[in-house]
């Protein structure tokens, strides 16, 4: 009689199949860590931020004494008396002031707008270490910057006079007109920069996010900027859309590119490493 042989069991295969998910789980943690950046995405941009606000705000040092005061006499001007001359010549330089703070306006956001495109779709390409992401980012980023700055500028800011009265100037009144004229000039350009970074990125679920960041970084960079120029600058004029002092002009746009850069930075790089969170 012969007795029945126990039958084997598949504990080599068992383990065999374990060691080789650990391994293929070490091999795809092995990949996400080489194709992350070495640096955080937004450390990155914060750099090209800086670098761009800096540059924006000399650059707009130089073009804003270059725009001239025009005051066009109107006809008969030197036949009226003394009193109708003081007049008409007082109407006719607050209107050519105000034409002139539109063009600085444009000038110096769009150069913002400009050069923040510029540097955060370097940044993107930079983090995906792609030469022509970040020029095409570069490239989209500051026509689109650019145009938004200065297109915005000279459409609110005439509306900004529309409301300017220098009797509440410094009450809430006058600072919330004020905030809103930034805010709806910053808000187009933070746009541009983080539609720059995610086309620098080269990832389209990063694109709606780095915009909509950006959007409000720099409605929070323009709300620094009004708290630090009421706080810091009691003594000096900055109730203009640009501040009519360098430094309130500078804090300006550093405040509102550093605003846009980290919030973009931060919302594109959680885009881009969540999947790679989830991979088995």
């Amino acid at each position: 009689m012969h007795s029945e042989e126990p039958p084997t069991r598949p504990s080599v295969t068992h383990f065999s199949g374990q060691s080789a998910h650990a391994a293929a789980s070490g091999a795809d943690r092995t990949a996400v860590i080489k194709a992350g950046p070495l640096v955080p995405l937004w450390l990155l941009t914060l750099g090209a931020g800086i670098v761009a606000g800096a540059l924006s705000g000399l650059a707009g040092e130089a073009t804003g004494r270059a725009i001239p005061l025009n005051i066009e006499y109107p006809a008969g001007f030197a036949r009226m008396g003394g009193y109708q001359k003081d007049a008409v010549l007082a109407s006719i330089t607050v209107d050519a002031l105000r034409v002139a703070e539109r063009k600085r306006a444009a000038v110096a956001y769009g150069l913002l707008g400009g050069l923040l495109g510029v540097g955060l779709g370097v940044a993107g390409g930079a983090a995906r270490r792609s030469f022509r992401s970040g020029l095409g980012g570069a490239v989209l980023g500051g026509l689109t910057g650019a145009a938004a700055g200065a297109a915005l500028s000279a459409a609110v800011v005439p509306i900004f006079f529309r409301f300017e009265d220098p009797e509440t100037d410094a009450t809430i009144t006058g600072l919330l007109v004020r905030f809103f004229t930034h805010a709806a000039i910053f808000a187009g350009v933070g746009a541009a920069g983080g539609l720059a970074l995610g086309w620098g990125l080269g990832d389209k679920r990063s694109i709606g996010r780095a915009l909509f960041a950006g959007l409000l970084g720099a409605v929070f960079g323009t709300l620094a900027f009004e708290v630090i120029s009421t706080v810091a600058f009691p003594f000096l004029r900055t109730y203009d859309p640009v501040p009519s002092e360098p430094i309130p002009r500078m804090v300006a746009h550093l405040c509102v590119a550093v605003g846009t850069a980290v919030l973009a930075g931060m919302a594109a790089g959680a885009a881009r490493t969540r999947p790679s969170v989830c991979a088995r």
